[in-house]
């Protein structure tokens, strides 16, 4: 992509004829905040003639755009009121000159290298899976050296998960089921028979 800036004067015709192989993309219109006063600016091709912006009054300084000239195509600018108008937009190539009528739809998506995402994918695979390693030999290498504290530290925290899962829907008032039913069968048994 490469940019594209045009000033158009009043009363004055800008033509262009879009270069072999790129696209014109007209993205925004504007004139400058000193003194605005309404001003439009006039878009000619094909032979007909398009006011695409009316700006410069009420405090509407720019428009935004969203045309596209094709390669071979001769457009033509013109402002009509007494302020410059400056039109952006971006020139890119054209994706109809590299697929012709003789190139297939697959040649044409086979014509792009790919290999060099795969090389990138497969190196960014062996980093991470070295740095895994990495982090598993400094890992035993703590436990070694911490005598084994750490060790059942981290076991315990390891079970308190599972604990904490094998509890849940088990308790009530932080006691488990089973023991409160325990605990009422006993008093059932504890009082006399009426």
């Amino acid at each position: 992509m490469s940019f594209f800036g045009l000033c158009v004067q009043p009363l004055k015709a800008y033509k262009i004829e879009i270069p072999k192989g790129k696209r014109l993309h007209l993205t925004a219109a504007c004139v400058s905040p000193e003194k605005p006063t309404p001003t439009a600016l006039t878009l000619t091709v094909d032979q007909k003639t398009h006011i695409i912006a009316s700006i410069g009054s009420a405090g509407h300084l720019m428009a935004s755009l969203d045309l596209a000239f094709g390669h071979g195509q001769t457009i033509s600018f013109s402002v009509t009121g007494a302020m410059d108008m400056h039109l952006t937009g971006y020139f890119e190539m054209d994706a109809d000159m590299y697929f012709n009528e003789e190139m297939t739809q697959r040649e044409f998506e086979e014509s792009f290298d790919e290999t060099d995402d795969d090389e990138d994918m497969e190196g960014a695979v062996e980093a991470l899976k070295a740095e895994l390693e990495a982090k598993q030999a400094m890992k035993s290498l703590m436990d070694s050296s911490s005598g084994g504290k750490k060790k059942r530290k981290r076991d315990e925290a390891e079970d308190a998960p599972e604990a904490a899962i094998e509890g849940m829907g088990g308790e009530e008032n932080g006691e488990p089921k089973k023991k409160k039913k325990k605990k009422k069968k006993a008093a059932k048994q504890d009082k006399p028979a009426k």
